[in-house]
């Protein structure tokens, strides 16, 4: 599928990569400026097991059964988890109290390891999205 990031495409880059499902899509990423746009680039497609929230303006993914669609970005810069930290509310001294915490996991198709961020433990669920809707 062109959805699908390819196995060759996979094996042709090695580093970190982020799987994002809200605010740091493509359409939004760029309004958070230039800091954050330069330290990653579009690569792909993918899936990822989870559930989604809506959280007043913005999603929120849980670990769960479902399928969450998400875009992955190869980061270019590892600085950018510092900015990324701090706009999701990730405090990776106090990851149980964060709003947000980053994980790493493995995308459902292609067989590649992302990080993504998921709403805290503690955090209150808003009501549950359906990923896989059309918009």
């Amino acid at each position: 599928m062109d959805d699908f990031l390819s196995e060759t495409r996979i094996g042709a880059l090695k580093g970190e990569y982020l799987s994002v499902y809200g605010t740091l899509r493509r359409r939004s990423l760029f309004r958070r400026g230039p800091t954050i746009a330069a330290k990653l680039r579009f690569f792909g497609s993918g899936r990822i097991r989870g559930k989604l929230f809506c959280q007043g303006s913005y999603p929120a993914a849980v670990p769960d059964y479902g399928i969450i669609p998400v875009e992955v970005f190869l980061v270019l810069d590892p600085g950018v988890w510092d900015d990324l930290d701090r706009y999701e509310g990730c405090d990776l001294a106090r990851v149980s109290s964060s709003l947000f915490y980053r994980q790493k996991v493995r995308l459902l198709r292609p067989s590649l390891v992302v990080w993504v961020y998921f709403l805290g433990q503690r955090q209150f669920r808003g009501k549950p999205i359906d990923a896989l809707a059309p918009v």
